[in-house]
């Protein structure tokens, strides 16, 4: 699971307001650094903490009087917090995997968690969690493709160029690509090495599962200073891109709270009847139907008329094959 800047933002809303009650909206946006419509944002996700049906009396609720914004939380916040090693061992994993990223954010909070989670353990269960959490957290967050990031990590520590072998989904086949590796990337489940190509003169994102084979030259490089990892980090569907298909699609009320936890504001549009509508992109119009069809009744498209059209067509045929038989 990757740490978002907006559920980072919720937290340290949380973290403020608990301390400081009452406090404004201005001053809560000074503190964290942005705007007064963010701080509106992470709070009508404060009141979705939690799970289904989401009651504010059950977790956290936002009270307003005027400009002044407290938070009240759940009896059970209050109890003394108490952990079995499943629920210990759920957590380190996740915290684990942050940590063990060459660019994990907020390293020392990471750290004090996971201190934190140990002393919440008897002895023998603090033992036990340290000697699963590295095998679950690091082994299980990277899958398959754990052995392959060591040594690309290995070669970027030392500057070192890569020859790999490349699969490559638009030509179908595999390919031999000189790379000067610069960072790993954690982005939607998968893993993405951001590296310059040496033929291709530029620096492009390329999955992990997708190479077939490594060697490390001992040819050496130097990182551009103006290199940033995130500017290389894969677009997902809300992002829009020249080529890309677009289309408007609505959310009924009954699926739209996790429709919202997991869309950007700026592609959401709220109906008065509790729906949403939300804009979003995709490389082929095949991809984007499958991706619809997956919420059934509970999605419709509504722009562009073709994307309509080829949904309709795709499901009469569905329709078709079935009562043939």
């Amino acid at each position: 699971m990757a740490i978002t800047e907006e559920m980072r933002g919720v937290l340290n809303l949380i973290s403020y307001l608990r301390k400081r009650p009452g406090a404004e909206l201005g001053e809560i946006a000074r503190f964290l650094r942005c705007t007064e419509k963010e701080v509106e944002q992470y709070l009508r996700r404060v009141i979705l903490c939690g799970v289904p049906p989401y009651y504010p009396h059950d977790y956290i609720g936002v009270h307003r009087d005027g400009e002044k914004i407290t938070l009240s939380f759940g009896a059970h916040f209050r109890r003394p917090l108490r952990l079995t090693l499943p629920e210990a061992l759920s957590l380190a994993a996740v915290l684990q995997q942050h940590l063990a990223r060459s660019s994990a954010p907020h390293e020392e909070a990471i750290q004090s968690l996971l201190d934190k989670l140990e002393d919440m353990l008897s002895s023998g269960d603090q033992a036990t969690l340290k000697s699963l959490v590295r095998r679950v957290a690091v082994q299980e967050g990277r899958g398959m493709v754990g052995p392959r990031i060591e040594q690309i990590e290995k070669a970027i520590a030392e500057t070192k160029v890569l020859e790999l072998e490349y699969y490559s989904p638009r030509s179908r086949a595999l390919s031999r690509r000189k790379l000067r590796p610069y960072s790993v990337i954690y982005q939607g489940g998968d893993w993405y090495l951001a590296a310059h190509d040496v033929r291709k003169r530029q620096v492009q994102s390329f999955r992990v599962d997708r190479i077939k084979s490594i060697q490390v030259l001992e040819e050496t490089f130097t990182v551009p200073e103006d290199f940033r990892p995130e500017d290389y980090r894969p677009r997902d569907l809300y992002e829009p891109l020249k080529r890309r298909v677009k289309a408007e699609v609505r959310f009924s009320p009954s699926i739209a709270p996790w429709i919202r936890e997991g869309t950007p504001e700026r592609n959401l549009k709220e109906q008065k009847d509790g729906s949403v509508i939300v804009t979003i992109y995709a490389e082929t119009t095949e991809f984007l139907i499958s991706w619809v069809l997956q919420y059934g009744d509970a999605a419709e498209i509504l722009q562009p008329t073709e994307l309509r059209r080829c949904l309709a067509e795709q499901l009469e045929g569905l329709i078709a094959s079935y009562a043939a038989r």
